[in-house]
């Protein structure tokens, strides 16, 4: 089987991280030249718009500081708009119809 793991190299590169020999000794499966969205895998967060209750603050216990994101909750939300911009995100970033790169999906919120 593949590990695929999906880091962005760029970025520990940058802050002096060097995991060449990590991803080389235990055999993981990444994307060409360090790409957090790439020939293998890419990891798209929160697309589309998946209905969503927001806290402006981690601990916060009031409805309040809650805001609704397309109605908040899958019954309330809006299907078509979801899937529309769903499509568009997707498209826009995995541009090639032929990818057959693996797509994570992380729901964050």
């Amino acid at each position: 089987f593949k590990v695929y793991w999906n880091i962005p190299f760029e970025t520990c590169n940058n802050l002096g991280f060097n995991l060449t020999h990590t991803v080389s000794t235990y055999g993981f499966t990444q994307n060409s030249n360090g790409k957090f969205i790439g020939d293998q895998i890419a990891t798209i967060y929160n697309p589309g718009l998946f209905p969503a209750l927001l806290s402006s603050s981690t601990n916060s216990s009031s409805i309040q500081d809650w805001s609704v994101r397309n109605g908040g909750i899958p019954q309330l939300g809006n299907l078509s708009l979801h899937l529309k911009l769903f499509e568009e995100q997707l498209n826009y970033l995995i541009p090639d119809v032929n990818s057959t790169a693996i797509i994570a999906i992380d729901m964050e919120d």
